[in-house]
């Protein structure tokens, strides 16, 4: 638990823009198995997005396939990275990375989720959820930045390829299945 702490407090510390927050992860192979402890974390506050969007008609299949759905989103993105880090050079540095984006996602999803619920409900304009989400891309930007050791435009390209992966796989299943 005390990996959690510290691991949570560095992915804090990147979220007030301090490059040294990176350092404090533990970016060992144990480290990196470690970091997808984050979504056990995040998943209650999904669940509760998922709920705020209920019209009563999910059946225990779905939320299933939703929860599987989630699953499927924290793995493959560092599935797809373990390739591209190896492939732009920062093959070195994908641990690293990996684990501060995973403990990252629980301060981007705390920014995001309860926006977006509010925003569901009609409380919050959807011009609020719009600004979290440039605030959590942004934030993921300078995760990507920073620990890959990585260009500007490189960190970039991951952030938008981690928004389509994500918007792919919240849609896919309902085209596929």
């Amino acid at each position: 638990m005390n990996e959690a702490i510290v691991s949570l407090k560095a992915a804090l510390k990147l979220l007030r823009f301090d490059a040294t927050g990176v350092d404090d992860f533990n970016a060992t192979p144990q480290g990196f198995w470690h970091s997808f402890r984050a979504m056990a974390l995040v998943l209650p506050l999904f669940m509760v997005l998922l709920a705020s969007h209920d019209s009563g008609d999910k059946d225990f299949v779905t939320w299933i396939g939703a929860v599987l759905v989630y699953v499927i989103s924290w793995l493959l993105f560092p599935l797809v990275m373990s390739y591209i880090a190896d492939n732009m050079g920062a093959g070195k540095n994908y641990i690293r990375f990996i684990v501060a984006y995973n403990w990252s996602s629980v301060w981007q999803n705390l920014v995001y989720l309860p926006v977006a619920i509010l925003t569901g409900m009609g409380i919050v304009p959807p011009e609020i959820t719009f600004f979290a989400l440039v605030f959590v891309l942004v934030y993921s930007w300078f995760v990507a930045r920073t620990a890959l050791d990585i260009s500007t435009g490189s960190a970039i390209g991951i952030v938008v390829l981690d928004f389509l992966l994500g918007i792919f796989i919240q849609v896919a299943p309902g085209k596929f299945l």
